[in-house]
């Protein structure tokens, strides 16, 4: 993973292999990411269970405002009160079909 700047354009985020020739690197096939990109795949990795808690919270602990995120998050990722939950949750259908009744 590399920031790096093609043709000249703004630096975005490079994943690829990259293998040593007589000529120099040469870039394998791989994915570019805008800034915006990361930040979200980062998200989505993390909602979906990938990485380690203890390694990221290390690997992120030194940010200038880590403390106060980290807080904040805390406090407006907690669940609402029961009553409150209630009147926010939208209502789900739970009607059962059977698939005979729908392909037939």
């Amino acid at each position: 993973m590399r920031k790096i700047s093609w043709n000249g354009k703004p630096s975005k985020i490079d994943v690829r292999r990259w293998i040593n020739t007589e000529n120099g690197e040469m870039a394998t096939k791989g994915v570019t990411l805008s800034d915006d990109a990361c930040n979200e795949l980062t998200v989505d990795l993390s909602k979906e269970g990938y990485g380690n808690t203890r390694a990221i919270i290390r690997a992120i602990k030194h940010r200038e405002n880590f403390d106060e995120d980290l807080e904040q998050a805390l406090k407006t990722d907690k669940d609402p009160e029961p009553e409150e939950k209630e009147n926010n949750e939208e209502e789900i259908d739970e009607t059962l079909y059977d698939p005979e009744d729908i392909f037939n």
